[in-house]
């Protein structure tokens, strides 16, 4: 029975639900998504039991440092698919807060433990779990969310300046090197993909596209040594970003937004396109909510926008779908946040003659000839996502040129 689990043993469960509910188009029935629930509960309810039981020397006997990120990950990415579709949706998200909110506090009291990405699992999974209005009332949660942050930022800013590179070469460093080669890259084993040998080089090819801001290395080291998946960033810089909407304050999400940038805007977008629809979603939405002032911010905005629309237009140019939303892959909710974004950094819509596309992207012009939503698509909107939409699509020029 579950209640005879031990931490391996329920993070892999809880991962092997998330591998089947995060396929795109994924809708369960009824009776599956309860059933799939119910499972949850009971891995949530069996965690928070052993959770309770730890001190702060012993969480470790329970739970091997990447568990508890899985088990956030997992939940994290698999309730949008399911809680649409169970009635209790106040019960089940009262049960797996309660699993995060423990989670967060016990991982932040042992950070030293956990690598850079089980971090980043973590806040990620606490973040898409909780109410960011309620959470940062409690000082021990802000705290928490605190530390683990400024252990992560650390991180990544000392590979993007290449010390995690230059300690390497450092036979006399007695500083212990982060284990990230196993690891996965964009949701995948690190072993099997050669190019992260390579330096990613910030430049473009474009005579007009901006550049890398004066000071700021134009290679970024080599990929292997980054010590937190692409797609995490991606979630990370998402889930910060919202929190910097509600509290304008709390800043802490654009060192996230910016290295995620740099990647996947590099080499004319060769990351952006090995990356999945939901998280290209949530980096422009990232883009899109932090209003950092100064050169700096422009250079990196619009660097990503120009690689995000060309990205769009290829995808945009299958005739196999008859929405846009189905064209990209993403949910009705996920097309109103993408065009949300968009619409806030500049880009507008335009219908075109075919063959006269391949440039528009260097404008921001977005090309499509076809609707956003089907009718049942929009319906499924609640209030929040449809005016996003309409913000969106006043913004792009969308009903003007409709």
């Amino acid at each position: 029975s579950v209640a005879s689990l031990h931490g391996g043993d329920l993070s892999n469960l809880a991962w092997a639900i998330a591998r089947r509910t995060s396929f795109a188009g994924y809708i369960p029935d009824e009776k599956t998504a309860s059933q799939l629930l119910d499972i949850f509960e009971w891995v949530t309810v069996r965690s928070v039991s052993l959770l309770e039981q730890k001190n702060d020397t012993d969480l470790l006997d329970y739970f091997q440092a990447p568990e508890i990120g899985r088990m956030m990950w997992s939940f994290a990415i698999s309730l949008p698919h399911l809680l649409p579709h169970t009635i209790d949706r106040e019960k089940v998200g009262t049960s797996f807060h309660e699993f995060a909110l423990i989670s967060l506090q016990s991982v932040a009291s042992q950070s030293s433990m956990y690598g850079t990405e089980d971090l980043a699992r973590v806040v990620w999974g606490f973040l898409e779990l909780s109410d960011l209005e309620e959470v940062f009332q409690d000082p021990k949660v802000s705290a928490a969310l605190g530390r683990i942050t400024s252990i992560m930022e650390q991180s990544i800013l000392r590979w993007e300046s290449g010390q995690c590179e230059k300690q390497q070469r450092n036979q006399n460093t007695t500083q212990v090197e982060e284990p990230v080669h196993f690891n996965s890259f964009l949701g995948m084993p690190r072993f099997a993909l050669k190019f992260l040998n390579q330096r990613v080089d910030t430049n473009t090819d474009d005579d007009d596209e901006p550049q890398p801001h004066e000071g700021e290395k134009s290679n970024l080291p080599l990929l292997r040594d980054l010590s937190m998946d692409p797609a995490t960033m991606c979630k990370l810089a998402y889930s910060l970003s919202r929190i910097h909407t509600i509290f304008p304050e709390i800043t802490c999400a654009w060192t996230f937004v910016r290295v995620a940038v740099r990647l996947m805007a590099a080499k004319n977008g060769q990351l952006l396109k090995e990356n999945t629809p939901s998280d290209i979603v949530r980096l422009a939405f990232g883009c899109a909510s932090n209003e950092v002032p100064g050169y700096r911010r422009e250079v990196t905005t619009r660097l990503y926008a120009r690689r995000l629309v060309q990205y769009l237009n290829q995808k945009l140019l299958r005739e196999d779908y008859n929405f846009v939303s189905d064209r990209l892959g993403i949910s009705p909710q996920e097309l109103s946040t993408l065009v949300w974004s968009i619409g806030e950094i500049g880009v507008k819509h335009w219908q075109t003659e075919e063959g006269s596309e391949g440039n528009a992207y260097k404008k921001l012009r977005l090309v499509s000839n076809v609707q956003l939503l089907s009718e049942p698509q929009l319906q499924s909107l609640s209030t929040h996502f449809t005016v996003k939409l309409l913000h969106g699509a006043i913004s792009m020029d969308i009903l003007k040129s409709s």
